[in-house]
């Protein structure tokens, strides 16, 4: 039991069972009725396994990547959890690290309905599979609506694959959890139940939309227009009216609910119309609506001082019309192409309805914002058009005749599946266009060390605050919220913070600072840290720690470069290295002093030495011709160089000419800028890894940067000169970039007479530089410092043109082995139960059980 005693949290969560089993006796006749289908109906019995394999194989999905510790999924999902357990363990209202509590920015009385399904086993999957079922439940009354449609029972199954296969129904589910998105499904049931003529189902389907966003009444507002103009074979004119006349004013009574929902609980600091990011118009309606508020809650001495709240000058239409044109036009292909993608699978039949006038508050939101999530097809905001795109253009094939519906309706099917295999995210196939990989199944999806970090929350007071990196937050918040004495900070250890997580083998997301020295070592867990405040007892090893890296210097260039492998504990350690070195053919123009201006300077200092750096502004580009005498593969490019700032990235690239085109560039990459006012900074390596093939030639090595910076450009006898551009003239420099390629081809000697020393863990191993070297070492060291960091440090006083990897294996022994992935975390094996779902929905049509039973 992992909840404080001070709350009785064992029947709390039986009274949410007890309640979702009442919610699941409420719906008894339905799912009798369900169930009865199925026996009779082979191909609905098809739809139901195909359902059930279709939500377990997202929702499994869904739910790798918390185990992959994803920055992109854990904030807001852990938002939620971190709410649902300040209500269930700490009797606070759905506080979290955003808010005090989550209604002090959105109104979302659907929580209310989703916090007892949560506590039923308050866990990740719990919340994600609660969000998938939800999302993908419209497709199986939709069968219905398919029989309605063809009087046909395989089209029928046809009509709810095509809702559940349409990308921008799923594609977004392997996000993070969000109420947005549960607007979707409720927005489908809505229009279903009004073309079915279900009336109770309308308005129930109609309020949960109402609960899930404070947006969503908005498009409420505009399906009582669309009620208006369809035509409906179970509302006369007259109830047509009357329906679209209760569906406006519901729904602007929605909208006022939510907008004084939201202004009370931030005690009018925040107004519903400000989330509307990068809007043109969302100025006037805050200053418009903020009036009204503060009238009605007499609020205006207390809320806190906002220059856009508070904005109270006349509107100016001329303004706001130019503002609106300017922000349309940002993002604008991007703009496009969301609602090309949107409508192309249904190949724009959508458009044969008057359904338009429910995508109207989706386009405002998404052309006139400057912020890209409103209009990034794949972002979950997608939820709030997708039923608007996908239901009416099912509800429009009614036009056609019937030889002629199901003709448009299989070329529907056709486009929506290839739409499917190519841009859901959830199709290993979506890799091709976006140009990645195509994931291997049978690769684990996480790491060993993802999982001892995750492993570490079973070592901690279940409401004793923890620090722990942004990736690992939704993990230590099944039991924490916010940042005080029950918290979870993630920038780093608080006054309160008595545990700190850490790991140097994962990401941490945002800049975190683990605090090593206000913390005591508690708990090493293969590679993972627990830290505790004032604990004065040994270092626990609980897993052993069995780590395997590998470094890789090419060129290797003079002085000392340093290598974190992993924080360890003391104790007994066994380290192996194996070490190559292979001296390589190189391009090489440096200048001799290169081993003392790279030691520059000694201290922290921003700075250069006249005549050895060129410096450039931002629209200047530094050029250097280089000439191949033979076909060869260039592996490496190195330069020296530093800028006034480490916040931006630099540029190389390789050109066939000397100015830059989009023609003669024929490589380019970027690299982290170093900062000029650090330590031995001036002429920092910059090594950049073309690995591109050239032919005999004149190339062109092409430098830029954002900011002002510099380079190493020396005089040297008898090389190229390089040149100066600024985007009008080249301007002949008297000086060689000094640069070092290297190329894939081995050489047995060097004529470099030096040494290179590698030490790792006080142990020191010198190799000679003249030739190819290859060698293994096992040794075994006693460290006697609680946390050892282990760093490789390799020196030399020369620049080598060699390619240096050095693989070192790690092994710290502990109480039990090495963590192992569990097979369930390998997606070929993870996901059997949805191949075996799916066969038995193929075999489901093929058998009839109606007629084995006779």
């Amino acid at each position: 039991d992992y909840a404080p005693q001070l709350y009785n949290y064992g029947l709390l969560r039986i009274s949410a069972i007890l309640l979702t089993i009442g919610l699941l006796l409420t719906l008894n006749k339905y799912l009798v009725s369900m169930i009865r289908d199925a026996i009779a109906d082979k191909y609905f019995r098809a739809l139901i396994l195909i359902y059930a394999a279709t939500t377990y194989y997202i929702t499994y999905n869904a739910t790798l990547p918390y185990y992959q510790l994803n920055l992109d999924v854990s904030l807001d999902t852990a938002t939620y959890m971190q709410s649902f357990a300040s209500a269930t363990l700490y009797h606070r209202f759905f506080s979290n690290f955003v808010a005090y509590t989550f209604f002090f920015v959105h109104s979302s009385p659907i929580l209310f309905l989703i916090y007892p399904l949560y506590l039923t086993y308050p866990r990740i999957a719990t919340l994600i599979a609660i969000q998938v079922i939800l999302a993908t439940l419209p497709t199986i009354p939709l069968y219905k609506l398919g029989q309605k449609l063809f009087n046909d029972r395989k089209y029928a199954l046809a009509t709810a694959i095509i809702y559940l296969i349409y990308p921008w129904t799923t594609t977004y589910l392997t996000g993070p959890f969000e109420v947005v998105i549960l607007t979707a499904p409720f927005l489908a049931l809505t229009l279903y139940n009004l073309y079915m003529g279900n009336k109770w189902g309308y308005w129930i389907s109609l309020t949960l939309m109402m609960m899930t966003i404070e947006f969503s009444p908005i498009i409420g507002i505009f399906l009582a227009l669309y009620i208006l103009v369809i035509k409906l074979d179970w509302l006369k004119t007259k109830q047509r009216i009357a329906l679209s006349t209760e569906t406006l004013t519901y729904s602007i009574a929605w909208l006022i609910t939510a907008f004084l929902i939201v202004y009370y609980f931030s005690h009018g600091t925040i107004n519903i119309f400000q989330n509307l990011w990068g809007s043109a118009l969302a100025g006037p309606l805050i200053g418009m609506s903020n009036t009204i508020a503060k009238a009605l809650f007499h609020l205006a001495s207390q809320a806190k001082t906002n220059d856009v709240i508070n904005h109270q000058t006349p509107i100016n239409i001329t303004n706001v019309a130019i503002t609106l044109m300017n922000k349309v036009m940002t993002g604008f292909n991007t703009k496009v192409q969301t609602v090309v993608l949107l409508m192309a699978p249904v190949l724009f039949l959508n458009l044969a309805e008057p359904q338009n006038l429910l995508l109207l508050p989706w386009l405002y939101a998404a052309l006139q914002t400057t912020f890209p999530p409103y209009y990034t097809v794949w972002v979950y905001y997608t939820a709030l058009v997708a039923p608007a795109i996908i239901l009416p253009a099912i509800w429009a094939l009614r036009r056609l005749n019937m030889n002629v519906r199901k003709r448009v309706f299989i070329a529907i099917l056709i486009a929506t599946t290839i739409s499917f295999l190519f841009l859901n995210s959830l199709s290993p196939l979506s890799s091709i266009y976006f140009n990645d990989a195509i994931p291997n199944p049978l690769k684990p999806a996480t790491t060993p060390y993802n999982l001892a970090l995750i492993q570490l929350n079973n070592h901690i007071p279940p409401n004793t605050p923890v620090a722990t990196p942004a990736t690992a937050v939704p993990w230590y918040s099944l039991t924490r919220y916010g940042w005080g004495k029950h918290g979870v900070p993630f920038f780093g250890p608080n006054n309160y913070t008595q545990y700190v997580v850490y790991s140097p083998l994962i990401p941490t997301g945002y800049p975190y600072n683990p605090g090593l020295g206000q913390y005591e070592p508690y708990i090493f867990n293969d590679g993972a840290w627990l830290l505790a405040k004032n604990y004065s007892g040994p270092v626990i090893r609980l897993h052993s720690f069995n780590y395997t890296t590998t470094i890789t210097i090419q060129p290797i260039t003079p002085g000392t470069h340093q290598y974190t492998i992993a924080l360890i504990p003391n104790g007994p350690t066994t380290v192996k290295l194996n070490i190559q070195y292979t001296p390589i053919e190189t391009i090489q123009y440096t200048t001799e002093e290169l081993p003392q201006i790279t030691q520059q300077p000694q201290t922290t200092a921003c700075g250069t030495i006249p005549s050895y750096f060129t410096q450039m502004n931002p629209n200047e580009y530094l050029i250097q011709p280089i000439t191949l005498n033979k076909a060869i593969t260039i592996e490496t490019i190195t330069i020296f160089g530093s800028g006034t700032s480490n916040l931006v990235n630099g540029e190389v690239a390789l050109s066939m000419a000397p100015i830059p085109t989009q023609t003669s560039i024929i490589w380019a990459t970027q690299f982290p800028m170093p900062w000029w006012c650090e330590p031995h900074s001036w002429a920092t390596p910059i090594t950049v890894n073309p690995g591109i093939a050239l032919r005999p030639g004149t190339y062109y090595i092409i430098t830029q940067a954002p900011t002002e910076w510099q380079t190493l450009c020396t005089y040297i006898p008898n090389t190229p000169k390089a040149m100066l551009y600024n985007g009008e003239e080249l301007q002949q420099l008297n000086c060689t970039l000094n640069t070092i390629i290297t190329t894939n081809e081995p050489t047995e000697t060097t004529n470099i007479n030096t040494e290179i020393a590698i030490t790792l863990l006080n142990n020191t191993i010198t190799i000679n530089t003249q030739r190819e070297t290859q060698l293994t070492i096992t040794y075994e060291t006693n460290l006697t410092s609680k946390m050892n960091w282990e760093t490789l440090s390799i020196s030399t006083n020369q620049t080598i043109p060699a390619r240096l990897t050095i693989t070192v294996n790690t092994y710290v022994p502990g109480q039990y082995p090495p963590i192992t992935i569990p097979w369930y975390l390998t997606p070929a094996y993870g996901n059997i139960p949805t191949y075996m779902l799916l066969m038995l929905a193929v075999i489901s049509v093929i058998i009839d059980v109606k007629r084995i039973g006779t």
